[in-house]
């Protein structure tokens, strides 16, 4: 089956005896490396790590060693979370410094 009738084949309703025998024998167009494959057109690497509490997902990193896995949209949402709490209470402790140097200074004035 060349890839034009594949890919036609694969268009046609679920119950199709074709689609279901194509599906069955579908080779990938290069052997996949446990736990991790390069994924040549985006630069990055396949691997399988834990993502918004599944133990195991189909994930991409930018090192086969996993040492830099890309982050989830939730995961990149609580990042930025925690950014702005961190970045709210420095102000916070700013603010309150502020309020003593500055009752400070009036009561020295008195």
């Amino acid at each position: 089956m060349d890839r034009k009738n594949y890919a036609a084949g694969m268009a046609r309703a679920p119950s199709s005896p074709e689609r279901s025998l194509a599906l069955r024998y579908v080779r990938a167009p290069r052997p996949i490396v446990f736990p991790t494959t390069p994924c040549v057109p985006l630069k990055l690497f396949w691997v399988v790590a834990p993502i918004d509490g599944l133990a195991v997902a189909l994930r991409l990193a930018r090192d086969a060693d996993k040492a830099e896995i890309l982050l989830s949209e939730l995961e990149t949402a609580r990042a930025v979370a925690a950014t702005a709490r961190a970045e709210s209470e420095a102000l916070r402790g700013q603010v309150e410094a502020a309020r003593r140097e500055a009752k400070t200074a009036r009561s020295g004035k008195r």
